[in-house]
């Protein structure tokens, strides 16, 4: 019995683990914007102030869909909130990676932002409700997915601006989010 229990257990991990991809690519996309903030100042010529302005325009957006949208994945919608997460992510991701001036970069900061707040309410109710006896552990999981994500994304961004640009990193991490 308990044996059966086991793989039970670990066929709905293995269903999760999409998601749990999908938290850690969001965040590492996230974090390499940080990494490569040298490479705005550098390439483009943006100043701390442009900077800053990309940066707080996409904690912004991502703090206002995660209070709009957040209710919405409660209510059933989190495949769709998901898919539409991912979807604005990878426009985003694409936006930042052939951007060359300002708006191009506030813009796509922005769509990223609305991005997580779209993907993440989606990915922890779907947690929640794709294994009801172990959703604590599952969100932790995902939580340490996310965390994750977040520390190796400034090396994968750099490790691809060295191989191409500044750009490459963003275009690399559409690719991920498409292939997962």
């Amino acid at each position: 019995m308990q044996s059966m229990t086991n793989l039970v257990i670990s066929t709905r991990t293995r269903n999760l683990i999409p998601y749990y991809l999908t938290a850690f690519a969001m965040s590492s996309a996230l974090a390499s914007v940080f990494a490569l903030v040298a490479e705005f100042r550098n390439e483009l010529g943006f100043s701390s102030f442009e900077i800053g302005l990309i940066i707080s325009c996409g904690y912004a957006a991502s703090f206002v869909s995660s209070i709009v949208l957040a209710p919405l994945a409660d209510r059933g919608r989190a495949p769709v909130l998901l898919r539409f997460g991912v979807l604005l992510g990878v426009t985003a991701l694409i936006i930042l990676g052939i951007g060359t001036e300002l708006w191009q970069f506030i813009l796509g900061r922005a769509l990223f932002g609305l991005a997580l707040g779209a993907s993440g309410p989606a990915i922890r109710r779907t947690i929640i409700l794709s294994d009801a006896d172990n959703f604590g552990r599952n969100l932790g999981r995902i939580g340490t997915a996310d965390v994750a994500g977040f520390v190796v994304g400034p090396v994968v961004a750099i490790v691809f601006n060295l191989i191409g640009d500044f750009h490459t990193p963003f275009l690399a991490m559409a690719v991920v989010l498409i292939c997962i």
